[in-house]
């Protein structure tokens, strides 16, 4: 972690003037830093998501999506969160967490898994919770960016059993 933060000081964004502004650089997340960095199971951020750390006593750097409740709730401890952002052309599978609302029909379950298997993405978990007519889909699944969760939202959106389709807020 000391290596890291060494390096985020030494790497002050210059101004126009090619003067040091004192403001720090994002630290950029390759997804390969192994111990020293950790991705948060409550908002599950993905390449292309606006990220932000918390400098975390035993964990490292814990990414967070800004949208997060708990980045949103803990800005009063404004002194362990850091700036980040991702690496251009990083590579790997993110987990990520989808909610799909559907009309409670046999079948749908296996349609709506294919149509996430279709686009090159893996399911990790799922459950069902079924009310009525209606029920609610999470598949806890992976993909490589936003652009890729994209492709997987448009397909299950596709399937006409399909009413609504929404990635964990965090």
């Amino acid at each position: 972690l000391a290596p890291i933060l060494a390096g985020m000081l030494a790497q002050t964004e210059a101004s126009e003037e090619g003067e040091a502004s004192g403001k720090l650089k994002p630290l950029e997340i390759s997804g390969s830093e192994g111990l020293v960095v950790s991705y948060a199971h409550c908002c599950n951020p993905i390449p292309g998501d606006e990220i932000i750390g918390f400098m975390s006593t035993g964990r490292g750097i814990v990414i967070h999506r800004t949208n997060c409740h708990n980045v949103i709730e803990d800005r009063k401890n404004a002194a362990k969160w850091i700036p980040v952002d991702w690496q251009s052309g990083i590579k790997g599978e993110y987990q990520t967490e989808i909610f799909v609302k559907t009309l409670d029909r046999v079948g749908l379950l296996a349609e709506v898994a294919g149509r996430i298997s279709a686009t090159q993405s893996n399911i990790d978990s799922v459950t069902v919770e079924a009310d009525g007519d209606a029920a609610t889909l999470s598949f806890r699944l992976n993909v490589r960016d936003r652009v890729h969760l994209a492709k997987v939202i448009r397909g299950i959106r596709s399937n006409p059993g399909v009413v609504r389709v929404s990635r964990a807020a965090g």
